[in-house]
């Protein structure tokens, strides 16, 4: 049996950020060991050598924990992503080439995507404030209809989300994954507001080079992980 470590704190809030640290990092190795849908909170706390009042001090639950390791990641990733762009005077074009850059580097880490899936809503996210700005910006050069920026941005997160699910689902084949993409992107495209003509040639427009996943933070801990596990 493991050592079982009760933290009985209270107001100590630099203890409990290092306890939750601590909790996120051994959830990161169980990521890379088995699939997120099967890791139960007793996992976590043989792994972490944490009492269960403890786990409970930091985190609501396992959803809790499990969105925030989803938005620490995603975080890290899109960071890249949105660095990797280069701005194009057609904001339409900017968007899309966000959007599949995201699915796609989503897509080459299945695992890392099926914990990310976990985010209900982008709130928290470094990407929330560069959704808004697109979404304004396209509104104001009449390429996305004039609309609520939250709408917008239910939009292309609910682009981003539905089509990485799609893709690392166990049936979905790998050859269909461009056509599929294109698809995803078109249809956002018109829900944004941009004439079918135009969405449509966006959506069949190359990707530039897909950026490397980041070999720091969670991200590059999982990925370590699972390379290690190999």
């Amino acid at each position: 049996m493991p050592k079982v470590t009760h933290h009985l704190f209270t107001d100590d809030e630099a203890l409990r950020r290092k306890t939750q640290d601590l909790i996120t990092s051994h959830y990161a190795k169980l990521i890379a060991e088995k699939n997120i849908d099967d890791i139960s909170l007793e996992n976590i706390l043989e792994e972490s050598e944490i009492s269960r009042s403890t786990f409970y001090k930091c985190f609501q639950g396992m959803d809790r924990l499990s969105e925030l390791t989803a938005k620490k990641l995603a975080n890290e990733v899109f960071t890249e992503v949105i660095s990797s762009v280069i701005t194009k005077d057609d904001i339409a074009i900017t968007v899309a080439s966000k959007t599949r850059l995201g699915i796609r580097l989503a897509a080459s880490a299945p695992k890392l995507a099926r914990v990310a899936l976990k985010i209900k809503w982008p709130d928290g996210l470094r990407l929330l404030p560069d959704m808004k700005k697109d979404i304004e910006q396209g509104i104001k050069q009449g390429r996305f209809t004039d609309m609520p920026s939250e709408i917008g941005i239910n939009i292309i997160f609910s682009t981003l989300k539905s089509t990485v699910h799609e893709i690392v689902s166990e049936n979905f084949q790998p050859d269909d994954q461009i056509h599929y993409e294109n698809q995803a992107i078109y249809r956002m495209l018109l829900g944004l507001g941009v004439a079918s003509k135009s969405a449509l040639a966006i959506s069949k427009l190359p990707l530039s080079e897909l950026p490397q996943l980041p070999k720091k933070g969670i991200t590059g801990k999982v990925l370590k992980l699972i390379a290690n596990n190999r």
